[in-house]
């Protein structure tokens, strides 16, 4: 392949790599909030009353992780992002306390809810008339906060969810700056250095080649390790709150989320810009 066509290519593909990758860091807590996620849990359950023993019971879980050292919870930091397009009518659930409204009020007590996690954060929503609320972005978030919320989904279903990203949003993250690094480099070596101003990158060009092929390797490497822990960790969390949920006989459903494929896309197209710039540094 002529080195004119990897020098083209390779920068395309390394500016790909890299906006999914970024999105994929950004999304819920900044960025398509109600599209992208790495796991998504939404159903329909009655409200509970907030249990002070299973709010300790999730905390427990969190602060006793063997190998993890995590720090008491502060109160958890949310803000709202979006606001419901739409409120239900109140005046379909009456408040009379006679024995013939008691099935209406507990109707009334039936609500949906949606929890998207992402590598910063998580982002809820109960009742499709609320707000759509999510944490502060963190490189090491907890969901903790996030489930003493949840009051309609039995803690024997949300312990199977997992409590932190201890490590992995950071390493997303280094994978996603040494991408930018290959694609600052595999631009600087493609382009045409004329003016003579310019000439002092032209006995540079190899370098920057050879820069580009090593961060975009080590790069693709990171992103492609933490998106293949991720998908394992997330994967068997699904498989075991599916088995809780059928015991508990509840209608909530768990999935892997479209962030996955943004990543698996990101890092594949980050290989392939890896070869092409191989091919043209020597």
């Amino acid at each position: 392949m002529p080195n004119h066509l990897s020098n083209t290519l390779a920068p395309l593909l390394f500016i790909t790599t890299f906006l999914l990758a970024l999105f994929t860091i950004l999304a819920p807590t900044n960025l398509f909030s109600d599209r992208v996620a790495l796991l998504e849990l939404n159903g329909n359950g009655t409200a509970l009353a907030a249990s002070a023993a299973n709010s300790t019971r999730l905390r427990a879980r969190a602060l006793g992780r063997e190998g993890v050292r995590v720090l008491p919870l502060a109160p958890p930091k949310m803000y709202k992002i979006k606001k419901a397009k739409r409120k239900v009518a109140s005046t379909l659930v009456t408040t009379s306390s006679s024995p013939s409204n008691a099935s209406s009020t507990s109707s009334a007590s039936l609500e949906s809810v949606v929890i998207r996690f992402g590598p910063l954060g998580a982002c809820y929503q109960i009742g499709k008339s609320s707000d759509l609320t999510c944490q502060s972005p963190s490189f090491t978030p907890i969901f903790t906060p996030v489930y003493e919320h949840i009051t309609s989904v039995p803690s024997t279903l949300l312990e199977t969810l997992p409590d932190q990203f201890p490590l992995a949003p950071t390493a997303l993250f280094l994978g996603t700056v040494l991408t930018s690094i290959a694609l600052l480099t595999s631009v600087l070596a493609s382009l045409p250095f004329h003016l003579k101003k310019l000439a002092v990158f032209e006995k540079r060009r190899v370098s920057f080649s050879r820069i580009s092929l090593y961060s975009g390797a080590v790069g693709a490497g990171m992103g492609l390790i933490t998106t293949i822990t991720w998908r394992l960790q997330l994967g068997s969390a699904v498989d075991k709150f599916q088995t809780a949920a059928k015991v508990a006989k509840v209608s909530y459903h768990v999935s892997l989320g479209s962030a996955f494929n943004q990543l698996w896309a990101a890092w594949s197209l980050g290989a392939v810009a890896v070869v092409l710039t191989a091919l043209s540094s020597w």
